[in-house]
This record gives structure tokens, sequence and C-alpha cells, in this order.
């Protein structure tokens, strides 16, 4: 109700309906591609290019690159088990080595 309000959405319908809603939809998109296939196609390359134009692929493409490159980073800083878990690995005692001038002068003891 409330993107509705806020005009996020023109039409709101019961769970029990919004399949039959759902279909019924699906029908009149159906029948208007079968009469006027270019009115749809140009519809369809309007909206593409709009969303291209505002940096969708752009953002698509940068998040996937974040992505691949969030996962390289993370799996060679996971802990091994052999070194006792994430607080005793190399990456987590030069990460507390490298807070521990911001720590003294914060006035925290940095010891634990």
């Amino acid at each position: 109700m409330e993107a509705y309000n806020y005009g996020f959405v023109n039409r709101i319908f019961t769970p029990e309906a919004l399949e039959a809603e759902t279909l019924a939809y699906a029908g009149r998109v159906a029948d208007n591609y079968l009469n006027n296939t270019s009115w749809v196609r140009l519809c369809k390359f309007s909206i593409n290019h709009m969303e291209e134009a505002m940096g969708l692929d752009a953002e698509i493409e940068a998040a996937f690159n974040n992505f691949c490159l969030m996962s390289t980073t993370y799996s060679s800083a996971l802990a091994n088990p052999e070194e006792g878990g994430f607080a005793r690995t190399k990456v987590a005692k030069k990460n507390f080595e490298l807070s521990l001038p911001w720590l003294k002068k914060a006035g925290l003891s940095g010891s634990s």
C-alpha cells in the first residue's frame, strides 16, 4: 500500500487475485504483440535504451567487477584452520598492528 501511495505502483491486488490478474496482463501483452509486433518491439527498444542511457549496463559491469574482486580478495583472507581462527591469522594481526597508532592517539591501550 505504501508503494501505491508514493506512486511506485499503479495497482494493488489481493493475494487471491494476483495470479488471475497477472495472467490477464500477460494475455493483454501477448495480444498486443500478435496484433502489432513492431509497436511492442519499439516499446522494448525504448525502455532498454533509456536504461542504457541511465548507465544500467555500466552499473551491472561495475557490480560484476566488484563481485569478482571481492571474491578473490575474500578467499585469500580466509583463516586457515591450522592458524587457530580468524583472530589469529596473519591478516588479522597485521590489521591490528596497523591500527595501533590510531588506538594510542585515541587514548586506547591497544591491548586486549
